[in-house]
């Protein structure tokens, strides 16, 4: 006998511990509310992400205050250096590049240094300051001469030298 549709709707025995119920169908068995069960596990999901992606810059930003109210940690600069590369991938440019600034002035003798130096430069270029961005670009080019990124920072330098000189 094929089984069709029909068959599989139809009452048959169900034995729930060990007793015998009779009238169950396939759809009652099932439960009436897992498609639902599934639609709300999803948008429950959809919800916990858009609120995860929103604390990010309040979480990146408590990182850094952390980090600046414990200077004389170890960890401090590397930190910041975290929060700074949050900021910079959500393109938070102002706050970056006052973190970075924030970074200069609080760890002058940090080996995160170079880094927080050309974060302040290509942040501020981003959020459209072409005056502090050379500015950066020409401390980072006279501190790090033989650097890996001096190459790029005088290109950079030189590209908005040239497209904001002033006559």
């Amino acid at each position: 006998m094929e089984a069709t549709s029909a068959s599989l709707q139809a009452p048959w025995r169900a034995y729930f511990y060990g007793v015998a119920v009779e009238g169950f169908t396939y759809q009652s068995l099932r439960g009436k509310g897992e498609e639902n069960m599934w639609k709300k596990l999803f948008i429950l999901l959809a919800i916990v992400v858009v609120v995860a992606i929103a604390l990010i810059p309040i979480w990146s930003s408590k990182m850094a205050q952390n980090a600046f109210e414990n200077p004389n940690r170890k960890r401090s600069p590397k930190i910041i250096k975290k929060a700074l590369l949050v900021k910079m991938r959500i393109n938070e440019h102002k706050g970056a590049r006052l973190l970075a600034e924030k970074a200069i002035l609080y760890f002058p003798e940090s080996k995160e240094l170079p880094y927080f130096i050309y974060n302040a430069a290509i942040s501020a270029e981003q959020e459209g300051k072409p005056g502090v961005a050379i500015y950066w670009y020409g401390i980072f080019i006279k501190k790090y001469p033989k650097h890996d990124w001096t190459i790029q920072a005088d290109n950079k330098l030189k590209k908005l030298k040239g497209m904001h000189e002033t006559p």
